[in-house]
């Protein structure tokens, strides 16, 4: 096995681009996986309540092909929707339970909605 060297700052842009995160594997323990365009999704049951992993991966799609992976865009858009979910919870409720890692957002598989009134 070869011996790990840090890249220097000219390569570490064509090493670091080719480290995006393109997809994830949890296992059958998961259930089947269904990939969209930019996240992986498991579906699973935790004390009785059926449950969403939302895994954002880094792959970037045109014409819906992924052409690449930009390194941290997962976590960019994770997180930037975590913010505004956050912020406008008691304003309408969400699907949101947790977002135990940059990528991952765990949301329950059915959101109970309530009727809203307008002006």
């Amino acid at each position: 096995m070869g011996e790990f060297r840090t890249p220097t700052p000219t390569e570490a842009p064509r090493v670091n681009f080719a480290r995006g995160l393109r997809q994830v594997d949890l296992g059958s323990e998961f259930g089947t996986v269904k990939r969209g365009k930019v996240r992986d999704k498991w579906e699973f049951q935790k004390d009785g309540e059926e449950l969403l992993a939302l895994i954002t991966t880094d792959r970037a799609s045109a014409f819906d092909h992924v052409i690449c992976t930009v390194p941290g865009k997962g976590q960019v858009l994770n997180l930037t929707s975590a913010y505004w979910f956050e912020l406008t919870k008691d304003i309408i409720p969400n699907h949101v339970v947790s977002v135990p890692h940059p990528n991952v957002l765990i949301a329950k598989k059915q959101l109970r909605l309530c009727r809203l009134k307008l002006f």
